[in-house]
């Protein structure tokens, strides 16, 4: 399945009603320090002080799916630590899944493919922020579209022999910052590098199945 390389769209068009994209001079960027002056709601201070302290970025992610009639399913979801198990967060999550109805669903909650989209999409729009904290860029404004093609045959036939998937997965950025169109493209970039979720699509693990 791969994944087109993404498209930034920086022109006038696209931010005509958002206010045309804001433009500076180049200036050196480094770790974020006391001088740092934009706030993106980014909080690099936490994740830099896990790094010198020497802890552990490894993390195990879970999602426990139940079934409730059709398929319409919900599931929990929560990460832990690799080092010792304990959870990431005070809460747990739930999520929703199900079909339209022309797809022998009852359009309840978004379907598996949607929340696939939407999870790359939050990804590289969290990589966005980051690298932009990063390089001292004040961000007005990320909105990223995915877009993906599928064919359900496999998931919908009596006998699921045809290959089911997606093609191509397309990706466009329209970014609103105090920076110039190269910077809003090298951001881009760096997003697509930090994205676990882009990794997973582009390069997937193996998937081992057991019944219990």
């Amino acid at each position: 399945m791969p994944v087109q390389p993404l498209l930034l769209e920086a022109d006038r068009k696209a931010k005509q009603n958002k206010g045309e994209i804001g433009m500076k001079e180049l200036r050196t960027r480094g770790l974020p320090n006391a001088k740092q002056t934009v706030d993106n709601g980014v909080n690099l201070a936490a994740a830099s002080e896990a790094i010198l302290d020497g802890e552990s970025l490894h993390f195990t992610w879970r999602a426990n799916c139940e079934w409730v009639n059709g398929v319409y399913v919900r599931s929990t979801v929560d990460g832990y630590t690799e080092t010792d198990e304990s959870s990431v967060r005070n809460e747990k999550f739930a999520v929703a899944a199900d079909y339209p109805e022309m797809l022998a669903g009852e359009d309840k909650a978004p379907t598996p493919i949607e929340l696939v989209l939407s999870a790359l999409a939050s990804c590289l729009t969290g990589g966005v922020a980051i690298a932009a904290q990063y390089r001292d860029i004040q961000l007005r404004y990320i909105e990223t579209m995915v877009e993906g093609r599928s064919d359900l045959h496999r998931s919908l036939a009596k006998e699921p022999d045809l290959r089911s998937g997606n093609s191509t997965i397309e990706v466009s950025f329209v970014i609103d910052a105090d920076a110039t169109v190269d910077e809003l493209k090298d951001l881009a970039a760096e997003a697509q590098k930090r994205s676990v979720v882009l990794e997973l699509l582009a390069n997937p693990n193996d998937v081992v199945v057991e019944v219990k």
